[in-house]
């Protein structure tokens, strides 16, 4: 760690800003030690709005249930004040697969607001939810279930949302196929 705080710190030239954040954020999500410091520290060196985008992802990004259900209520709130560009960056940092444990009550969740949020909230911030919140898992039976019964119920006006569903749908349905011929194999 200290080798990297130091990398970090002297502005190496193979360490851009971005590949900063990005390993910041990484280490926030494993629960590294000293990780908060180095956030804390490169807040402080970039406070551009991309430095600002990624403080929000390191703080979803936090291996923890109370963090993950406070930023599940910020995006479903009506009263939401962060810009599309904002929450998307904290929706970014919510799914780890190494923290599904604590992820899984949000499964259902996903599943019973989305038709909400694609009906009361703008079209930028409902692709991000949909896209940077959907479960994914094809090992996962039930959230295909889940998928297709979705798809049935929402309105033909609903075309964003029947688009996406369908197109994760297709997704879900091929990577099963595929998982199914290498098993086959």
């Amino acid at each position: 760690m200290d080798i990297l705080a130091g990398h970090l710190r002297n502005k190496n030239p193979v360490f851009t800003q971005d590949l900063r954040w990005a390993i910041i954020v990484k280490l926030v999500a494993w629960s590294v030690p000293d990780a908060q410091d180095l956030l804390n520290q490169e807040s402080i060196v970039d406070p551009s709005d991309a430095g600002v985008r990624a403080v929000l992802k390191a703080g979803t990004s936090v291996f923890n249930i109370q963090v993950k259900n406070s930023a599940w209520e910020r995006f479903i709130s009506p009263d939401n004040k962060m810009s599309a560009h904002q929450s998307a960056a904290e929706m970014e940092g919510f799914r780890w697969s190494h923290q599904e444990s604590i992820l899984v009550p949000f499964t259902e969740k996903f599943f019973q607001v989305v038709i909400s949020i694609f009906r009361t909230k703008e079209k930028e911030f409902a692709q991000s939810f949909f896209n940077l919140l959907f479960p994914y898992d094809p090992d996962n039976p039930k959230i295909l279930q889940l998928s297709h019964q979705l798809l049935s119920s929402v309105s033909k006006d609903d075309k964003q949302l029947i688009r996406l569903l369908k197109e994760n749908i297709d997704d879900q349905e091929r990577d099963v196929k595929c998982r199914g011929l290498v098993i086959q194999t």
